[in-house]
C-alpha cells in the first residue's frame, strides 16, 4: 500500500492506495498515524478512494488507528469509501464507530 500525505488547514489527509490487508501495510499506517500524534496533529482523514480491498486484518488496522487517535485526544474520519468496503463496514457494524464521508472536502469540513 502507498500512503501520500497532505494538509488542509489543520487537518491531515492520508491518501491510501492499494489493498489494506495487514502485514507491512499495518506497520506503515501505524507509523504514520503515530508520527502525526507525536506532532500533535489531532485531526486525521483517511482517504480510501484508491483502496481496492480490505480484509479482517485491514479492518483491524482501521480500528487500531481510530483507537490510538481517540485515546490521544484526536479525531479520525474516513473519506471516499468504495461500495465494497462500505458494505463490509456495515456488515461488521463498524460504520457505527467510524465516521465516513463521501469526499475529503466533506470530511475536512465536518471538523
Amino acid at each position: 500500500m502507498k500512503i501520500s500525505e497532505k494538509r488542509i488547514t489543520d487537518v491531515v489527509v492520508l491518501n491510501l492506495e492499494g489493498s489494506l490487508m495487514g502485514g507491512p501495510e499495518a506497520v506503515s499506517l501505524n507509523e504514520t498515524v503515530n508520527r502525526y500524534l507525536d506532532e500533535k496533529s489531532l485531526k486525521l482523514v483517511l482517504n480510501l478512494q484508491s483502496v481496492e480491498r480490505v480484509n479482517s486484518s485491514g479492518l483491524g488496522i482501521l480500528i487500531k488507528a481510530l483507537t490510538t487517535f481517540k485515546t490521544n485526544g484526536g479525531i479520525l474520519k474516513l473519506a471516499n469509501v468504495n461500495p465494497n468496503v462500505k458494505n463490509l463496514l456495515v456488515i461488521t457494524k463498524l460504520n457505527t464507530i467510524l465516521d465516513s464521508y463521501d469526499s475529503v472536502e466533506a470530511a475536512v469540513k465536518s471538523f
